[in-house]
């Protein structure tokens, strides 16, 4: 992560490329896929928006298939969503979520899902969201 943190995006994707190799080895998926959901970041930050997109969707599917909690990833996705210009499935995914995230007193992950729920439903005003 600190690759990513600190904008060193090759080094980043090297690093998490070697943990999913390790995870996988030792039939870790549940940590298997977080790093997959953290690699997704690496090619947001580099603009490959269907690539970091398609990393998401892997991870979560995993994850949710482990029966692990997947709302905390649903928000880091929908930041991307939202610079992929997604909106609409923005505001049709995360209001679900964020109930989810307040119900489970994850209220700093529910504020985020909201931040990115409003961005949305302001560049699309034609979409419409019932929280």
């Amino acid at each position: 992560m600190a690759g990513l943190y600190l904008g060193r995006l090759d080094q980043a994707e090297r690093d998490f490329d070697a943990a999913e190799r390790t995870y996988r080895a030792a039939h870790l998926a549940r940590f298997a896929a977080d790093v997959v959901h953290n690699r997704a970041m690496v090619r947001a930050r580099r603009g490959d928006l269907p690539g970091a997109l398609r990393d998401f969707r892997d991870a979560e599917e995993e994850l949710a298939h482990l029966g692990q909690d997947i709302d905390v990833k649903i928000v880091a996705r929908a930041e991307v969503m939202a610079m992929a210009g997604l909106h609409e499935d923005v505001v049709d995914e995360l209001p679900a979520a964020v109930a989810r995230l307040d119900a489970a007193g994850l209220r700093t992950d529910a504020a985020e899902g909201r931040l990115y729920l409003a961005l949305s439903l302001m560049s699309e005003p034609g979409a419409r969201s019932n929280p």
